[in-house]
């Protein structure tokens, strides 16, 4: 029953919409963005503990 139901919203999706290939690019780089954004937080707050720390 699930399996039929899932399928069946699988065949209306409109692949070809200027949506649908935004949305693919955005979930295909988030990952990337998300670590590239983490990654600035950490430098960000370990530059400011060291400044603190030569006060």
């Amino acid at each position: 029953m699930l399996q039929s139901i899932f399928s069946s919203l699988l065949l209306q999706v409109d692949t070809t919409s200027a949506g649908y290939k935004f949305g693919y690019q955005l979930g295909s780089w988030l990952p990337f963005i998300f670590l590239v954004l983490i990654t600035l937080i950490v430098v960000i707050v370990i530059m400011r503990k060291r400044r603190k720390q030569g006060r």
